[in-house]
């Protein structure tokens, strides 16, 4: 079963809520929750959805409220999930500390594929994360980064681990903090888009 309820101003105690009844069955393969109202607290019932529904394979949470605290909770579940393939946590907020945990939980994590955390608050400090993930993962496809708080230093250190890596098959970098000139850095990179 998949779940789609976007737009709906669904806020925590409504995630609370059909998350119990999901678990009662433990069907839930997909959930995408766009543009709604969910924070911390959501993230972490959500959780619980990725952890104990056994084929739960698609997340996409994009446009809530969640932060570094609901991002370590949803890395967790990540990290031990034997199935999930695709998380979209775009325009959530999450800053450098739910950045790091998202981080390890992929190097932990055999079946992620694909990542979207576009217009989040993602610093250098996290590019060094995941340059750690694109060099030792060979399941992660895609990364998705766009309009976060990269500079060229840590675009840079992402760049440099894509040689260890063929599986990676897009480096999503648009709208982050690098002038057109040293976006030309990295033009001969096929695989790096901007």
């Amino acid at each position: 079963m998949l779940c789609r309820l976007c737009d709906n101003q669904i806020r925590d105690e409504g995630v609370a809520i059909f998350t119990n009844e999901f678990l009662k069955y433990k069907a839930l393969k997909g959930l995408t929750l766009f543009t709604n109202q969910i924070t911390d607290i959501g993230a972490k019932h959500i959780a619980r959805i990725i952890e104990e529904c056994p084929h739960f394979r698609r997340l996409a949470l994009g446009n809530n409220r969640i932060t570094g605290e609901g991002g370590r909770y949803l890395a967790n579940a990540i990290q031990r999930s034997k199935a999930i393939y695709y998380v979209g946590l775009a325009a959530n907020g999450i800053t450098f500390s739910g950045g790091k945990s998202l981080a390890a939980a992929l190097k932990e994590n055999t079946v992620l594929k694909s990542l979207w955390l576009h217009d989040n608050e993602l610093t250098d400090d996290n590019a060094a994360d995941f340059a750690e993930v694109i060099r030792s993962s060979t399941t992660i496809h895609q990364l998705w980064f766009i309009n976060n708080k990269m500079t060229v230093n840590g675009v840079r250190l992402l760049a440099s681990s894509l040689q260890y890596n063929p599986s990676i098959t897009m480096l999503c970098m648009k709208d982050n903090l690098l002038s057109a000139e040293e976006v030309k850095e990295f033009e001969n990179e096929t695989r790096m888009v901007f």
